[in-house]
């Protein structure tokens, strides 16, 4: 195979990836708080991002995941993205959703939804991030639990 095909190849590799349907993984409920109000008396845009920092501490909890006595392996936020769809008042109960596509050796592409719990059709945004799981001694990212990579593994089956 030549420089040109295999190319191609990795480019058809990454299209498969990134229009592959993510599966879900977890979902949490949380009530906000009325310290998560800005002055227009919404849930303020930087507290959506904590609200899938819930999710995923939740979602690491539930799998029992460690990262050690010493904490010198974690996972990272390498990248995320958020799309306020409409703005979330007080009060009320939000469902945290989150969502995965195959992973890479330490890296994995997740997904968000922020509901409202009582009301499913009603979504107040959307995001994806990348998480790596990284190693802070090293400097450097380190091979996903195995607990993490089944779950992809019995997803496909």
């Amino acid at each position: 195979m030549n420089a040109h095909d295999t190319m191609h190849v990795l480019s058809l590799k990454l299209k498969e990836h990134m229009n592959a349907e993510p599966i879900f993984l977890f979902e949490y409920d949380v009530d906000i708080r009325w310290s998560d109000l800005d002055a227009q008396r919404h849930v303020n845009n930087a507290t959506y991002f904590t609200y899938l920092e819930i999710v995923r501490t939740a979602w690491l909890d539930s799998l029992n995941i460690s990262f050690g006595e010493d904490r010198t392996k974690g996972i990272v936020l390498a990248r995320v993205e958020m799309d306020y769809l409409r703005p979330i008042t007080f009060p009320s109960t939000l469902r945290l959703k989150m969502y995965g596509k195959e992973p890479g050796r330490s890296s994995l592409h997740s997904s968000y939804k922020i509901l409202d719990a009582h009301d499913p059709d009603i979504v107040y945004a959307r995001s994806v991030a990348y998480l790596v799981w990284f190693d802070s001694v090293k400097q450097s990212s380190t091979p996903m639990p195995d607990v993490v990579r089944s779950l992809f593994i019995d997803s496909a089956s």
